[in-house]
């Protein structure tokens, strides 16, 4: 059935098979307080994982609430609990469940993975310091009420403090551990609480902006604590509390209390575009090639599950929906912000090309190591019944290239000299015509309700680049609606 109604509707290029997993580092993550899930959710949409930590083995009667999940650069996911002492670690495959103590009875809000390999919580007017196995290192007592975490280009640790105003943001040395306190300026009254570090170039200083509800202030700072600027994002609002930055330090802000996502430029100091988003945004944060991830909580304590709803920065394209939990409360997880901020020119994906570049520069995978300057695939459009999808053949100019599709678990094809090698049935071998880099292929999702929940996988062959590997670069779309 899926082959024959795949074939009437992607006749020339494409076929419909159900989704493999997903690269584990091209993955995102969401925790969901109510159902006390954490979902990890594939870069095509797909939920192919859910951890249940309903039945986790705490140091309780029961297990708490989640409050957010955190995906560390080597894949160990970590995940803050609701109101309570302790954070529990696992793997990414969901098994070595294991629960922390923080030794100081401070109860944990937020996590960020540190330059030095180190693990870095907030609360309770203290930093506790955990190195990337969960062993306790160090608690910095930096008072006040420090939420929000965020690690700049330089390494630092930055805090974001929940106080009546003015409220304050720390900065914290990671090889020293000394910190210095900055405070908001005079006239607003925000909270603070929420605080993301930019990515300015290779070896330019980060830019660093907080923001909290009861205003509907953004606040600027540089690296060295002074302020430049304040801007009011919503004039209607004081309820504006989630924030990520893109690859193009376009900031986007969400509100937990009604639908509107702002799209502020740096450049222009200003909001610029808005996104309607019903019925609120938790959170909000990058996926691995710099598309917008919006945590929605459609319904506290269900029936309905909350959203991970992905956005287009160029288009405001709604692309896809991931169901995930009931009452998610926070970001999904990814691991763009590492690649871009703190490891620039690392390569995680071992393909030659430095993380940077593949954000930013190529706006391919950084976690895909088929995915770089010589060959790369991006799918852009609505993912639902009735979408118009391009799929972008993208890499080294004037190359030839074929767009072939994952049709099962077959051994991989190689052919010749091109790159990389096709997963194919080849029974139902479906090639497009050759293109000449760069490229892009339009399609149109029919719609028909029988194709909600079958994934679409496209995989490029191309006459250039790298050596091969048992996938080619691969890019795919969740048909969600």
């Amino acid at each position: 059935m899926l082959v024959n109604r795949s074939l009437s509707f992607l006749s020339t290029a494409l076929l419909v098979s159900a989704l493999a997993p997903a690269q584990v580092k091209d993955a995102y993550w969401q925790a969901s307080r109510m159902s006390k899930e954490v979902h990890r959710v594939s870069s095509c949409g797909q939920v192919d994982l859910v951890v249940d930590l309903t039945t986790n083995n705490f140091p309780a009667t029961t297990a708490p609430s989640l409050r957010s999940a955190h995906v560390a650069p080597d894949g160990q996911v970590w995940v803050v609990n609701f109101i309570v002492a302790h954070f529990t670690m696992f793997d990414d495959d969901g098994t070595n469940i294991r629960n922390i103590p923080i030794v100081s009875g401070a109860r944990p809000y937020d996590c960020e993975f540190g330059s030095d390999g180190n693990t870095y919580l907030s609360g309770g007017g203290e930093i506790n310091v955990f190195d990337s196995n969960g062993s306790f290192i160090k608690t910095i007592a930096v008072g006040g009420n420090p939420l929000g975490l965020s690690s700049d280009s330089d390494g630092n640790i930055w805090a974001c403090h929940r106080m009546n105003a003015p409220s304050k943001v720390t900065k914290i040395d990671v090889k020293t551990h000394a910190w210095v306190d900055y405070t908001f300026p005079a006239g607003t009254n925000t909270l603070g609480g929420q605080v993301r570090a930019d990515f300015q170039g290779l070896f330019k200083k980060s830019h660093i902006y907080c923001l909290g509800d009861r205003s509907s202030d953004l606040i600027h700072f540089d690296s060295d604590g002074n302020h430049l600027g304040t801007y009011v994002i919503d004039p209607n609002s004081t309820t504006i509390s989630a924030m990520a930055i893109d690859k193009d330090n376009n900031i986007w802000i969400g509100n937990y209390r009604n639908p509107s996502i702002f799209k502020f430029d740096t450049v222009q100091k200003k909001v610029t575009n808005t996104i309607f988003s019903p019925p609120n945004t938790l959170g909000l944060r990058m996926d691995s090639k710099g598309r917008l991830l919006a945590t929605a909580r459609v319904s506290f304590s269900g029936p309905e599950a909350s959203e991970v709803r992905r956005f287009n920065t160029d288009t405001y394209d709604l692309e896809q929906v991931a169901m995930v939990g009931m009452g998610a409360g926070s970001a999904a997880s990814s691991n763009f912000h590492n690649a871009l901020v703190v490891d620039p020119i690392g390569d995680v994906d071992g393909d030659g090309v430095a993380n940077y570049q593949e954000i930013q520069i190529l706006q391919s995978s950084a976690f895909d190591a088929q995915s770089n300057d010589n060959t790369n695939l991006r799918v852009d459009g609505p993912n639902a019944r009735g979408g118009k999808v391009k799929v972008r053949v993208e890499g080294k100019a004037g190359a030839q290239a074929f767009v072939g599709i994952a049709a099962g678990t077959t051994a991989p094809v190689c052919v010749g000299a091109w790159t990389g090698c096709l997963k194919l049935d080849l029974n139902l071998l479906v090639v497009a015509l050759p293109f000449t880099v760069p490229a892009t292929l339009p399609i149109t999702i029919p719609n028909d309700p029988n194709l909600i929940g079958l994934g679409v996988h496209f995989q490029g062959l191309y006459d250039v680049g790298a050596p091969k590997a048992a996938w080619s670069n691969v890019e795919c779309i969740y048909i969600y609606q």
